[in-house]
């Protein structure tokens, strides 16, 4: 199973644009019989088929005619071949003309039956044909072109939005799986690796069964003989041990990824539209003021895939020994740049801004006192790292130089 939630969401999209092509078939291909079909001529149809069944009707009854009269005369010679009366039955060929004659019938009833067998079929058939006939004239006469035409262009409509939709999954899909697929396929090595020691484990478990089962020392030490040329140790309990030993670090190992895994597949489908940048919390790297260069760096690469709001706190202004105009100067127009008031700190602020789900934090700060706020709540918050010079967000895959 595919620990891409968009795998999962591609394949329901794939096959509902599926059905709706099915439909929009159908849809097409009964316009299509209607413009292409008359009443004039479905009349027609039926009139041929009418005569059609007509002339195998009477083709039937001959044929039925025919095999009575050969019943007849069959049911005649073989009274002559059997009667007492007949003083004729005495001569051999006279027996043999009426034997011969009475095969001849049964090679004629016999034929006569598959005919009529063929004709009534066929007579069948064009009973069926006008039946499908008449409910086609039916179906012609109640058929509405606008309401079939308004339902196509509904079909068209709606499979334009779904094929949209399955683009776009397959291009998320393709981006989640090219991010997590190190990961996957290192989770699939080591689910591998931990089958082949459950193998392993499973077959020393029967040659230590044997071991158990066995009646002498001699039947032992062959049983220990079969293990060590297998395993290269002869004791099917010390393999069963160490196998024991690797299946719980694999296990571990495997929990490992997974939980990797899923926080690199959280992290791709994040959805963010905004981002509220804690900004003096950019201006430090470590305990030294650095001033506004890493956001300088930063806030090129965040304002063509999101919209950007800087927030500061009241003593950016004294940091930087400008005023609010000349900082927001500093940055791109594309950026959102608001310093709180005096004595006022921005963590409320930041927090208040960012209540929409699709809107995220970037600041190393607890928010201790903020815990009960959504975006600390549904963990909104994006760390970084400021270190020799450059600033780091690896949840946004973020890696800038900014001195």
């Amino acid at each position: 199973m595919s620990i891409n939630p968009y795998s999962q969401k591609f394949e329901k999209a794939k096959d509902q644009l599926r059905e709706i092509d099915k439909k929009l078939e159908k849809v097409t291909q009964e316009i299509d019989w209607y413009d292409n079909s008359s009443l004039e001529e479905l009349n027609k149809n039926l009139k041929e088929l009418r005569s059609s069944k007509k002339d195998q009707k009477q083709k039937f009854r001959s044929i039925q005619k025919k095999t009575k009269e050969i019943k007849s005369k069959l049911r005649s010679l073989n009274k002559d071949l059997k009667g007492k009366f007949n003083p004729l039955r005495y001569l051999v060929s006279h027996q043999r003309k009426l034997q011969r004659e009475a095969q001849n019938q049964e090679k004629s009833l016999s034929a006569n039956k598959e005919k009529r067998s063929r004709t009534r079929n066929k007579l069948n058939g064009y009973i069926n044909k006008i039946k499908n006939k008449k409910a086609e004239i039916e179906r012609y006469k109640s058929f509405d072109r606008d309401s079939k035409n308004a339902e196509k262009s509904m079909l068209t409509k709606k499979r334009k939005q779904k094929k949209k939709q399955v683009d776009r999954l397959k291009k998320r899909k393709e981006e989640i799986d090219a991010k997590i697929e190190p990961i996957v396929k290192q989770l699939n090595d080591t689910r591998n690796q931990k089958f082949k020691a459950q193998q392993v484990k499973k077959r020393a478990k029967k040659y230590d069964q044997k071991l158990t089962r066995a009646d002498n020392s001699y039947e032992r030490a062959k049983i220990h003989e079969a293990c060590e040329e297998e395993y290269g140790i002869g004791s099917p309990r010390k393999i069963i041990s160490r196998k024991n030993s690797e299946i719980r670090r694999l296990n571990n190992d495997i929990q490992k990824l997974e939980k990797r895994g899923k926080k690199e597949v959280e992290k791709a489908t994040r959805d963010i539209n905004q981002l509220i940048i804690d900004g003096n919390n950019l201006c430090y790297e470590g305990d030294e003021f650095i001033g506004v260069d890493a956001l300088k760096a930063l806030i090129p690469n965040l304002v063509s895939d999101y919209d950007v709001t800087l927030i500061f706190d009241a003593d950016i202004r004294g940091l930087l020994q400008r005023d609010d105009s000349e900082i927001r100067q500093l940055f791109d127009d594309d950026v959102d740049t608001h310093i709180v008031a005096t004595k006022t700190k921005a963590d409320e602020t930041i927090l208040k801004l960012a209540t929409d789900d699709q809107s995220y934090v970037i600041s190393n700060d607890r928010f201790a006192e903020f815990k009960d706020k959504r975006p600390v709540n549904d963990k909104r918050v994006i760390r970084h790292e400021i270190v020799s010079g450059k600033v780091f967000i690896p949840d946004l895959s973020i890696f800038e130089t900014y001195k």
